[in-house]
């Protein structure tokens, strides 16, 4: 597998937002979520002001660690808030925290998560970095991100480490509840696509679906890369768009020049013939 990187998968994250749909069962789960991060926008807000993370976001994430619940840090959800206890979960040893604010910091600083240009994408990708890049080597779209989306598929790590090919994931994902977020304030939506650019289609996806960055078979495998052939060969299309000219008046030239040089290489090898005899 290609190295999980922003640039590399950002295509693949891209497309899987453009086609985004909440499935009609978890539509209401989904809706009430969506109403819960509004809900404690001020305190997500106070945290935005720091971290400069999109309040919105840091709700997405909230609600996958502890179903919106202030009592658990933004870490794993753990209940630790003014206990002056420290997680014990991935990631341990983090804290005490004093307030939910502290922690939701420490845990978005842990992750390098500031000075960010922010966009559905990019949000998908760091989505998926926050919770682990576990589900990469398992060639599916991370459920933590899409699960109650059509681009979710069967398969969870149910605890640390611990891989259940048949779970069915019942939580909504962050993307997902955005989607949802998105429909209720026009605002929200309209801060979400403030950077978003949606990528050409490919030259064919027949057979194809996007898994994450990637391009997977029907069946889910991913495939090594981050990028279609399409992606792949962009760049040199590029170039030959932009000096295409160029590039044929040099190649006409040097076969030119190589068929004249032929043709004096052969009299020059005929009158060498003569002389000999």
């Amino acid at each position: 597998m290609a190295k999980w990187t922003y640039e590399a998968t950002k295509k693949g994250y891209a497309k899987l937002w453009d086609s985004i749909e909440i499935k009609s069962t978890d539509a209401k789960n989904a809706d009430r979520f969506a109403k819960l991060i509004i809900k404690g926008e001020t305190k997500y807000r106070e945290v935005e002001a720091v971290t400069g993370v999109p309040w919105f976001f840091l709700g997405a994430l909230h609600m996958r660690e502890s179903s919106c619940n202030f009592a658990g840090v933004l870490h794993n959800g753990e209940h630790i808030i003014g206990t002056r206890k420290k997680t014990k979960l991935v990631p341990a040893g983090r804290g005490p925290f004093k307030t939910w604010a502290e922690a939701a910091i420490d845990a978005l600083d842990l992750k390098n998560l500031r000075g960010i240009a922010w966009c559905p994408s990019r949000m998908g990708y760091e989505g998926e970095r926050f919770n682990g890049l576990g589900y990469t080597g398992k060639g599916i779209n991370s459920p933590y991100v899409w699960a109650g989306s059509n681009h979710e598929q069967t398969g969870k790590y149910v605890a640390d480490h611990v891989w259940d090919k048949n779970f069915d994931d019942p939580q909504i994902g962050t993307l997902t509840v955005l989607k949802a977020l998105c429909a209720l304030r026009p605002d929200i939506d309209e801060a979400m696509h403030e950077n978003h650019v949606s990528p050409p289609p490919p030259m064919t996806t027949k057979n194809k679906v996007v898994v994450g960055g990637t391009i997977a078979t029907t069946t889910g495998g991913a495939v090594a890369g981050g990028a279609s052939y399409f992606d792949q060969i962009q760049p040199f299309l590029e170039v030959f768009s932009k000096y295409g000219t160029t590039i044929a008046t040099t190649l006409t030239v040097a076969a030119v020049v190589g068929c004249v040089g032929w043709w004096l290489y052969e009299k020059y090898e005929a009158k060498q013939a003569n002389v000999s005899a």
